[in-house]
């Protein structure tokens, strides 16, 4: 699979989840979602795609951003925005 096409799995992925995903994590759940596929993702292919996926996330444009955290990955609001989602969250923020 193309690392383009794996970047939206990838993505999918860690929205979606309610935990931090390690590589390993992402590599066999995506591998189990396509297992029709001969050539499977390897580990290299995911944690260049996550290389990739944190550059875009770092961007001004986006609220949010792709850490490394509680020993995987996963979508974290940017810091500027803590006070707003407070809002929502009060507490449990």
């Amino acid at each position: 699979m193309e690392i383009t096409n794996l970047i939206p799995h990838i993505e999918a992925l860690i929205f979606a989840s309610d935990k931090p995903l390690t590589a390993l994590e992402v590599t066999d759940l995506v591998n189990n979602a396509f297992g029709f596929m001969e050539d499977k993702i390897t580990l290299d292919q995911v944690e260049s795609s996550l290389e990739g996926i944190h550059e875009k996330y770092n961007a001004e444009f986006y609220p949010f951003e792709l850490r490394q955290s509680g020993g995987g990955w996963q979508f974290l609001t940017k810091k500027e925005f803590h006070k707003t989602i407070a809002q929502l969250n009060g507490d449990k923020f």
